[in-house]
């Protein structure tokens, strides 16, 4: 199994574009919002 993280980025994208080819079992890490983590923005 592969995690390709930033699934939604430039690089991220035309990774997870290629992994569809060949039917390789993937997951796609992505937020949909800024996170905070202890005061870190």
């Amino acid at each position: 199994m592969i995690l390709v993280t930033g699934a939604t980025g430039t690089a991220g994208s035309q990774v997870v574009h290629e992994l569809l080819k060949p039917d390789v079992p993937f997951r796609a890490g992505i937020h949909s919002r800024p996170l905070e983590l202890n005061g870190i923005v």
